[in-house]
């Protein structure tokens, strides 16, 4: 009407109707604007018969201007009106009467006769009346407060009429906002519209709740968020379905009038505006179509699928889980979901040659035979998350398998970390090895310390044992040698004194002699075990060890080459040691034992230095002198073995002066040793402390995003702690007392009380040096109460000391200290929840927190052990959220989760009678909240469904058609 820079006539509506045929993209819904009327909406209707057959919608749009003006034009406010309605014309022109503008001294009605009245009085020269009813529409201003109360009075504009403002600062309310004067009217006129025509980012943040003010602001000033929507406003061809900046107005769902009533419900997942639609689901991971095949239990056997949010309803037994099974099943995911009580495992005896195939967004197919899901992992990876409702069941059971339950939990803390971050592990357990190799490398190493310094810790009390009566056995030992000698020289007759005495010092030669080879002999038998300890480390322990090390440490990726530098091996030329030793000690013997001499003898000259002599040499030399002075050969052979005697037991006594020797030392080793037992205790705890710090940087990507979190997920919490058992410890500690006795550890359990009491704090969070003080401070106070109840005799002293060493090793055991993760709700382990607060929690790490899984998420009745204030305040922000980033489809009974979440498509599931040896029809509706037939649906099928809608609407102050209310 105003500014028209249309071609006239039939020439005009020809080309402006091939302008929105040709438009690219395609346009499917257009909103004819007219000021005051719908002259130009039904011109348009009669023009466009037969023609536009991609439009499927054309509305009014009928402008109208306020008596409130900005300074530089009036306020503009829409009626949009629904066309469902045959009489829809009649009825808005009706509304339209009542409204009047007083000027020249009369009412004028807002009708096409009034309107050209008053263009007559405006300009009483204007004949041509298109001209006088234009020069009206220009003066005639709508008095806002007569606009607002009409509506109120009027319940069939309020069904089918949304109502408009232009929220620019030229001919919109934002030019209001130079003069606080009109702050409370510009906020009356916003909060009577649904809409804001508007097209700049700024001004949908700020109508989403995004910008100055929040949500709850907007619902207490204005009446809720409102969606910017936006039009070419083409005054002429060039503009024609071309917005300023190629700022297009798209809307979510059928191109009805029902779509843009949503949008007014859903204001930010309904409307974008911008050149292209935005993209949220990757094409590669969004299934457009499902489709089944030779199944002649489907009527309708191909599905298309919406990118985000879908439903799934139907009564029981009507094949809402037949859906998702087959879904999953076309997506290599099913197999491990199936049990008894899923679709395909009871229509298994029924299926004959059906098969899923999987249309993917980006081109891709997939599939699968229904009966043959079993090896679908031979086929390709899990395409989707299927959660049926199997599963979730069991996870959230009250005794539900902890294991599969944080397995879940793992795999999503697993993701919440980048892929740079994940140093190429495949999984959880993967990275968690990779991060505390080096702790539980040093743990292991100092837990083999620990417990080989307890064993030498014991050889040592051995040892110091062992003292005393090693001192008397070898004074025995001497002293029986002494005898023997004595005995020995009694047996050589007297008569001849001279050769009597040569033969008795020739004996004693013999004996250190002999003496000397033996210590030569014991010497080589070490170097020659010492040779093959060295054999057996480089042949079996050094390959063995680096075996290990490598497949500990396969990642760090070194070439073979370089591996063999870590081999271990001696620091010098052990082998020419071993060599020289040998070498040396074959040389002493050959020297010590000598060549038997021939002939009669003598063999060795009087008064001779016997000590440089060998001894086959003096062997010699002894049998000819016991045959001169007469000593037969039973005397000789009795000589012989008492020589052999007092030479073992002259070496025996050396030998024991050797370990007295060393035993001697025993006590100063052990001090020094329960210092390293001490120093190798607190490594163990430095290590357990290493290995919780690497799990808690596991769990920091996790925690950031539930710091940032609201409502339950902000309740959850991941916790790494170190753990004692101190009953498992204690019950080790009572097997070695007898807890029957009087003492301070009488009674099972008191031993565990006491621990816990002084050592438990310490042991699950002190230092390392306070775990340590603690640990001495519990024995010293406790140490005759050990000795008191000892499960064996102090009389019995071998027993008593075994006893000893074991108390001593299960005292310093660690077995029982260990780093504990969990996952915590509201303080309490995540496996003591109820099974509804499982499943909240569950489901709430799936939609909020797994952000990186981006494929296709299915879940078969999520609202099972939920309560409807969970399913209300949780779950519904959370599939909103979710079906941004990524396709959701749930199978649904609850009506808040399929209308609160404004869903993206319902599929509504029927099922037949039953057939005999046969599956019934199932067949399957589909379509958007905005469709009657759906919302008949949703409240037929759901319980609460109506209520649902209503509430909705109640919210966010729309009021819906008659049909959405039954």
């Amino acid at each position: 009407m105003f500014n028209d820079e249309y071609p006239s006539g039939d020439e005009g509506w020809k080309l402006y109707l091939a302008a929105i045929e040709t438009a690219e993209p395609p346009v499917s819904a257009v909103g004819v604007t007219d000021y005051y009327g719908l002259d130009v909406y039904e011109e348009f209707l009669r023009r466009a018969a037969g023609q536009l057959p991609g439009v499927e919608l054309v509305f009014p749009n009928i402008e109208l201007r306020l008596n409130t003006g900005t300074g530089k034009a009036a306020i503009n406010l829409h009626l949009i009106v629904s066309p469902n309605d045959p009489d829809h014309a009649t009825q808005i022109r009706q509304f339209l009467k009542g409204l009047t503008f007083e000027a020249f001294g009369r009412d004028f009605h807002c009708d096409p006769d009034d309107l050209r009245a008053l263009g007559r009085r405006h300009k009483p020269d204007q004949t041509d009346d298109r001209a006088l009813l234009a020069e009206g529409a220009n003066q005639f201003k709508v008095d806002f407060k007569q606009l607002r109360t009409a509506w109120r009075k009027n319940t069939w504009v309020q069904d089918n009429v949304l109502v408009a403002v232009a929220g620019s600062s030229r001919d919109g309310t934002a030019g209001l906002g130079s003069d606080h004067a009109f702050d409370t009217l510009r906020a009356e006129i916003e909060a009577f519209a649904h809409i804001i025509f508007a097209s700049t980012p700024a001004q949908r943040t700020f109508w989403l709740g995004h910008g100055g003010l929040g949500r709850a602001e907007l619902e207490a000033r204005y009446n809720g968020r409102k969606p910017c929507l936006h039009g070419s406003d083409a005054h002429g061809l060039t503009k024609v379905l071309k917005p300023d900046l190629d700022r297009r107005c798209w809307l979510k769902g059928d191109a009805t009038f029902e779509s843009l009533r949503q949008a007014a419900l859903e204001p930010e997942d309904r409307v974008f505006i911008g050149t292209e639609p935005e993209v949220q689901s990757l094409p590669s991971q969004v299934i457009s179509e499902i489709q089944i095949s030779r199944a002649d239990w489907l009527p309708n056997p191909r599905l298309p699928l919406n990118s985000g949010l879908i439903c799934v309803i139907g009564a029981r037994g009507s094949g809402k889980t037949a859906l998702a099974d087959i879904l999953a099943a076309g997506a290599y995911s099913a197999s491990s979901q199936v049990n008894d009580r899923s679709f395909l495992r009871r229509a298994r005896p029924a299926l004959r040659e059906e098969a899923v195939k999987l249309a993917w967004a980006d081109g891709e197919t997939t599939g699968n035979s229904l009966s043959a899901i079993e090896i679908e992992d031979l086929l390709d990876s899990s395409r989707v998350q299927y959660l049926s409702q199997q599963f979730v069941d069991q996870l959230c059971a009250a005794d539900g398998v902890t294991t599969e339950l944080m397995s879940e939990i793992h795999r999503v803390i697993f993701q919440a970390h980048s892929q740079d971050a994940r140093l190429g592990a495949t999984d959880f357990e993967d990275l968690l090895a990779m991060k505390c190799a080096g702790a539980d490398a040093a743990h292991r190493s100092q837990a083999e310390a620990l417990a080989t310094i307890s064993e030498e810790i014991r050889a040592e009390r051995e040892l110091i044992a062992s003292l005393e009566p090693k001192k008397r056995e070898r004074e025995n030992l001497l002293q029986l040698a002494a005898k023997l000698k004595a005995d020995r020289a009694a047996l050589i007759p007297r008569g001849d004194a001279e050769r009597a005495a040569a033969l008795d010092a020739l004996s004693r030669a013999v004996e250190v002699k002999s003496q000397a080879v033996e210590a030569a002999e014991r010497r080589q038998q070490a170097l020659l075990a010492l040779k093959q300890d060295v054999t057996v480390f480089r042949d079996t322990t050094a390959p063995t060890h680096l075996r290990q090390l490598r497949t500990r440490h396969a990642e760090a990726g070194l070439p073979l080459a370089e591996w063999e530098r870590f081999k271990p091996e001696y620091a010098g030329d052990v082998d020419g040691a071993i060599q020289a030793g040998l070498n040396d000690v074959d040389g002493l013997l050959k020297t010590l034992r000598g060549r038997a001499p021939a002939g009669d003898g003598p063999f060795i000259g009087q008064d001779a230095d016997l000590s440089v002599h060998a001894l086959l040499v003096l062997q010699a030399e002894q049998t000819r002198l016991q045959k001169l002075v007469g000593i037969d050969r039973d005397k000789a052979n009795r000589i012989a073995q008492l020589t052999q005697k007092v030479a073992a037991d002259e070496a025996a006594a050396a030998k024991l002066e050797r370990e007295i020797e060393i035993a001697a030392g025993a006590s100063d080793r052990v001090k020094k040793l329960q210092v390293d037992r001490t120093n190798a205790y607190r490594g163990v705890i430095a290590a357990l402390s290493v290995k919780q710090r690497q799990l808690e940087a596991l769990y920091t990507p996790l925690k950031a995003r539930l710091d940032e979190e609201i409502g339950a997920l902000a309740k959850l919490s991941f916790e790494v702690r170190r753990t004692a058992d101190v009953a498992a410890w204690a019950a080790q500690g009572e097997e070695l007392l007898d807890v029957r006795k009087a003492g301070e550890f009488r009674g099972r359990g008191r031993l565990a009380e006491l621990a816990t009491g002084a050592l438990k704090a310490k042991w699950e969070a002190g230092a390392p040096d306070e775990i340590a003080s603690a640990l001495s401070a519990f024995f010293d106070a406790h140490r005759q109460d050990f000795i008191d109840q000892a499960a064996v005799e102090s009389t019995d002293r071998v027993a008593y000391r075994a006893w000893a060493a074991d108390l001593t090793r299960w005292f310093y055991s660690v077995d029982h200290i260990e780093i504990a993760y969990s996952v915590r709700y509201e303080g309490s382990e995540i496996e003591q929840l109820s099974p509804g607060t499982r499943g909240i929690v569950l489901l709430l790490l799936y939609l909020a927190v797994d952000r990186e899984d981006l494929r296709p998420l299915v879940i078969d009745q999520p609202e099972e052990n939920l309560d409807p204030k969970s399913i209300f305040d949780e779950l519904v922000p959370r599939f909103r959220t979710a079906k941004q980033r990524r396709q959701v489809m749930i199978v649904t009974h609850n009506a808040n989760l399929v209308v609160n979440t404004d869903a993206d498509q319902v599929i509504i599931a029927s099922c037949g009678p039953h057939r005999p040896d046969a599956l019934p029809e199932i067949s399957y509706a589909s379509g958007g909240l905005e469709s009657f037939e759906i919302r008949k649906g949703v409240c037929d099928i759901l319980e609460g469904g109506e209520v649902a809608f209503q509430e909705r609407a109640r919210r966010l102050r729309v009021r819906l058609p008659p049909e959405a209310e039954g």
